[in-house]
């Protein structure tokens, strides 16, 4: 590796950052150690503008979904803080929140909440929380979750009632109960009486199939992704110099070079710096064994130990393994692997040649870490994992990974396994009990599940990650914005063969189509000319399997019964898989094809939460390419500016209005249609007027002495390479009226 003379404190500023640890016990903390991104700035205010709007027998219900340590918890405590004291809203630190609170009653707001687990049922727990408000015994409510949230929604008079249900903290172990059908019941109260509930989705409880699937029905799930972890980390824990960009490019390029299994993107890896990305991938995986690891809380004070070092260094993946070997090493499942553990240190590390001792200690925590997720790694992905680099000087030898990996596995065969299949590089992995007798019993029930639930699967968690995405229709309506114009189109999904899913009939055609193509025999979408295809990722044979499992273990009662404590760490377990697969197929092994080009997906697509957002970036390109003779607005061109441009200064009534001016010079001067006199925009000539590129388009050929179907003017001024939307082209026409053409 290259020698660098600048250090970790040359590039990062690490920021003060408070570590939490119980999130109701001081709720103006909890606030003020909140850190908002884009991401859950515009959650919070969506959900603060739900309780606002709330209004007897009007309620709404709620619900956040993600993984384990992504801040689920915080986030409703916030929520709460906020909703119920007023005079703690003045520390909002981000704009967009603050303002959206100004919507809130300035009483005191009445918070119920919820802790799952601390009781025998949560209808008990629901007691327990309302008890207090209404000045009760818990034990004296009734027993019907209707009349509990009536009685707590009459005491609360005027200001909605909250409930907030959530994983009771500090548990040692998570809720083995389906409490799917009385969640749904709590939503259906809720939201006849006026009550808002907000819940977080624990691993137990989530997913969309199986007792918990009424869940998808009866709340409105959003989805917190791991994406908002690595924007925090980028500006509130490792401020980054501007000037010393180049410098962390240098050495991303750098381990790229040396680690070829160095998959991360250049974006991630600077977002996230000095903090290796493979530690944002483990925590989950940690957080299953001990719940209360937090990745930010490790980041802050992981990395006042780095500043000294040269740049080039990372926290590592064998950092975490010593600050959680202790506790690892106290859970039952995992006393045979570090048993294991214990006797490849003896028996191979130690005997060792002294050069290479230090990195075959590294190379063996990192695959007790890495076997966590029970799929193992190669010896690339795990020398890029632990950082392990050749020795610059050439006639020095340098360790083999993969020899060192085969002297693990022949040394303890019966716990480190070597999986070998055709045409693959071979994987290493600890064998963790739980993970082996969770796929045992698995794998027998995999030949009944129908060919198209990998599919399925994937759909559902398109629609927890992309609100847009509705998996009942057949298209997803989509409007992006392209140099000022609004550009309208949809999303074809793919129909299967137990889809029974009309196809909605379009009124009028969309400015852009991409159709979904899966590599996948059960979905077959017909092509269609013009349309942009979206070619998703080839599912490998190990990837249905891991998604039929998914599957499985949400819905097979039998199975679900089998597994007691062990079932919500399987399903959590199972859906880190599910991720990675979704976001390889969807975005990282995925492209947008048009005209003979192929684009893939660029980081910043790849981590955007939003589908318009994500084809706003993707069809710019295209749209470069099919319309290079579009103008370019200085505003969104949407209905009411161009009825404004076409009411007042086109037929001259309000012309001089300083408004109406800007407008014209967004609108109207990129279109040609205004021209500058004295000082002042006003509606360009006649005879200028009909010699502009655009009009001779847009009557090309046509019999000008006749009826003009607007239709045909239409057809061509939306088509290459001009590409007007239909805003644009009634600004042009409604400028030839006003002139008498």
């Amino acid at each position: 590796m290259k020698r660098v003379v600048e250090k970790v404190k040359d590039i990062v500023e690490i920021c003060p950052f408070t570590h939490l640890h119980d999130f109701a016990a001081d709720p103006g903390l909890t606030l003020a150690g909140y850190h908002f991104t884009d991401i859950t700035a515009d959650l919070m205010s969506k959900w603060i503008e739900r309780i606002a709007a709330i209004r007897p027998g009007n309620g709404a219900a709620l619900a956040l979904a993600g993984f384990r340590g992504v801040g689920k918890s915080h986030f409703l405590s916030v929520l709460g803080a906020i909703a119920a004291r007023p005079e703690l809203r003045s520390r909002i630190s981000d704009p967009h929140v603050a303002s959206t609170a100004e919507r809130l009653s300035r009483r005191h707001g009445p918070v119920a909440v919820v802790k799952r687990g601390s009781g025998e049922s949560l209808r008990d727990e629901l007691k327990r929380a309302v008890g207090p408000m209404l000045g009760v015994d818990p034990a004296t409510l009734s027993d019907s979750l209707y009349d509990i949230l009536l009685r707590a929604s009459e005491q609360s008079g005027d200001v909605p009632l909250v409930v907030l249900i959530d994983t009771a903290f500090g548990r040692g172990s998570r809720v083995s109960r389906d409490d799917g059908s009385i969640l749904s019941e709590i939503a259906d109260a809720a939201k006849a009486l006026g009550v808002f509930v907000g819940v977080a989705l624990d691993d137990d409880i989530s997913g969309a199939d199986g007792p918990n699937a009424s869940i998808s029905t009866d709340f409105n799930i959003d989805y917190l992704d791991q994406e908002h972890l690595y924007k925090i980390v980028d500006s509130h824990i490792f401020a980054k110099h501007n000037r010393m960009q180049t410098v962390l490019h240098e050495i991303y390029e750098d381990y790229r070079v040396e680690l070829p299994g160095f998959r991360w993107s250049e974006q991630r890896f600077t977002s996230l710096y000095p903090l290796h990305p493979a530690i944002v991938e483990i925590a989950p995986l940690i957080r299953l064994y001990i719940h209360d690891f937090a990745l930010l809380g490790f980041a802050a004070e992981a990395g006042v130990k780095i500043l000294g070092r040269p740049a080039n260094s990372l926290i590592g993946i064998d950092e975490v393994f010593d600050g959680v070997e202790t506790r690892l090493r106290q859970v039952d499942e995992l006393q045979d692997a570090f048993a294991a553990f214990d006797t490849l240190e003896r028996e191979v590390v130690a005997k060792t040649p002294v050069l290479f001792r230090h990195p075959a200690k590294l190379i063996l925590k990192g695959l007790l870490v890495l076997s966590l997720n029970g799929e193992g790694v190669t010896a690339s992905e795990l020398t890029a994992s632990m950082m392990i680099f050749g020795n610059e000087d050439s006639a020095t030898p340098s360790l083999n990974i993969e020899q060192l990996l085969d002297s693990f596995s022949a040394t303890v065969p019966q716990a480190v396994e070597r999986i070998s299949r055709e045409g693959l590089l071979n994987r290493y992995c600890f064998r963790v009990s739980s993970k082996v007798d969770v796929d045992t019993s698995l794998t027998d029930a995999i030949d009944n599940v129908p060919v198209g639930v990998p599919w399925n699967v994937l759909i559902g968690h398109a629609s927890e990650k992309w609100t847009e995405f509705d998996p009942s229709q057949d298209a997803t309506l989509l409007s992006v914005q392209w140099r000022g114009g609004i550009r309208r189109g949809e999303l074809i999904w793919p129909s299967t063969p137990e889809s029974d899913t009309p196809v909605r009939e379009r009124k009028e055609k969309p400015d852009w189509t991409v159709r979904v193509e899966p590599d996948q025999e059960e979905a077959q979408p017909a092509e269609e000319k013009g349309s942009i295809s979206w070619k998703l990722g080839k599912l490998t044979a190990d990837e249905r399997t891991s998604l039929c499992k998914y599957h499985l273990l949400l819905s097979d009662q039998n199975i679900r019964a089998s597994y007691g404590e062990g079932l919500s760490k399987a399903i959590n377990l199972h859906s880190i898989a599910v991720e990675k697969i979704w976001h390889r197929v969807f975005l990282r092994d995925s492209s947008l094809c048009f005209g003979g080009i192929t684009y893939r997906f660029s980081d910043e697509a790849s981590g955007s939460q939003q589908l318009s957002q994500i084809f706003k970036l993707m069809l710019e390109p295209i749209f470069e390419n099919q319309y290079p003779a579009h103008p370019t607005f200085g505003v969104p061109v949407g209905f009411k500016p161009a009825s404004e441009l076409i009411s007042s200064f086109l037929s001259g009534s309000g012309r001089n209005n300083l408004d109406i001016q800007t407008l014209a010079e967004k609108i109207a001067v990129p279109l040609g249609i205004a021209t500058e006199v004295g000082g002042v925009l006003v509606p360009t000539p006649a005879e200028e007027l009909i010699e502009l590129d655009l009009v001779k388009v847009a009557f090309a050929g046509a019999d000008l002495g006749g009826v003009v179907p607007l239709k045909d003017t239409a057809l061509r001024l939306q088509a290459p390479p001009i590409g007007l939307t239909k805003e644009a082209q009634h600004i042009l026409l409604a400028a030839l009226i006003a002139q008498r053409q």
